[in-house]
């Protein structure tokens, strides 16, 4: 619980700096991977924290090396993929929070963080089109409030993934 709850708080440090600088401090993604690391471990045996881990990165490998095939192929875009397109703290936060979840639900969050930011970027969007949407701030406070659900026995990822297997 005191790891969760210090997950938590290292997630809207990255939701806050994300949002008020576009920059957040490279130590925070480590020491979520690293706190990631020691809930998942200390949850689960061996074999299947190393399994879980390798397949939510794997699949972060796979999604990042789509979209930057559709950059280079699609959009023709021959600038810099993790400078122009995604910022590097988007992918250093993406790594980072691969052990926080099993695979299934890693899969389902990642895709709802997705719509999460997306939705809460719209109206910025609108009114400017140089906003740049603080993607892993926002995937940063999606993840925060799963986790607070979770601690409130309120895991809805499960439960939505139960529900439709």
């Amino acid at each position: 619980m005191i790891i969760t709850i210090l997950s938590i708080g290292l997630l809207l440090l990255v939701f806050i700096q994300d949002l008020m600088d576009r920059k957040v401090y490279w130590f925070l993604f480590l020491m979520l991977f690293l706190v990631g690391n020691i809930e998942l471990f200390s949850n689960n045996n061996m074999r299947f924290a190393v399994e879980n881990l390798t397949i939510n990165l794997f699949f972060i490998l796979i999604i990042s090396g789509i979209v930057y095939l559709y950059f280079k192929v699609v959009r023709r875009k021959n600038n810099s993929f993790l400078k122009n397109q995604i910022g590097l703290g988007d992918a250093f936060l993406f790594i980072a929070i691969t052990p926080f979840l099993l695979t299934e639900e890693f899969i389902l969050f990642f895709n709802l963080s997705l719509i999460f930011s997306l939705s809460i970027s719209i109206p910025f969007l609108l009114r400017s089109r140089s906003f740049q949407i603080p993607l892993a701030g926002f995937q940063s406070l999606f993840l925060a409030l799963v986790l607070i659900l979770k601690l409130l026995d309120l895991n809805v990822l499960a439960h939505l993934i139960n529900s439709y297997i």
